[in-house]
């Protein structure tokens, strides 16, 4: 589970940060990720288009559901992600 920490990589090591997470994953395994989507105030986040791909080349998107975080407002989601079964 990752809430709210792996967008705060820097942006040139987030496809090994997203390849690294598939890698330390088991056929059929979950992953769920929280992440907030940039804004003018707040430069960093990932979009639901960065997560895609990110994370989409090893791991299957299963669910999103995007909102606005409760505690600063900005925009946010949730995302299951899965790593296939063999």
């Amino acid at each position: 589970i990752d809430i709210g920490c792996g967008h705060g990589v820097p942006q040139d090591k987030q496809p090994k940060y997203a390849q690294d997470i598939a890698a330390l994953m088991a056929p059929g395994a979950s992953f769920m990720l929280y992440a907030h989507e940039p804004t003018d105030e707040r430069p960093f986040g990932w979009t639901p288009a960065d997560i895609r791909r990110l994370f989409t080349p090893q791991l299957e998107l299963i669910w999103q559901e995007l909102s606005a975080d409760t505690n600063s407002g900005t925009p946010s989601g949730w995302y299951r992600l899965m790593k296939p079964s063999a």
